[in-house]
């Protein structure tokens, strides 16, 4: 006859690891510490609440909303984009 004294005591501990490892989880996600989400910057709440749109039909104010408008240097976020790519 084999020795199975041990076998119950193993099955034991090995699911009191699992529930404990499943509450851990389960009191994670209520927290909401698993994934936070992170809070937007400057630059990306400028992205989300972008200005109004004028409903005007004057040239004069669509050519002086065309000239406020930030178009940004490609060129720039290019040479940065590399320069962090290099330290990898």
């Amino acid at each position: 006859m084999k020795n199975n004294r041990g076998f119950a005591h193993v099955l034991l501990i090995l699911a009191a690891i699992a529930a404990i490892v499943v509450l851990v989880v389960v009191v994670t996600m209520q927290n909401g510490a698993v994934y936070p989400s992170p809070a937007p910057s400057a630059a990306e709440d400028s992205l989300l609440s972008p200005s109004p749109i004028s409903d005007s039909t004057d040239v004069g104010t669509l050519e002086a909303e065309l000239e406020a408008t930030v178009t940004g240097d490609f060129e720039a976020d290019i040479d940065s984009m590399e320069t962090e790519a290099s330290s990898l």
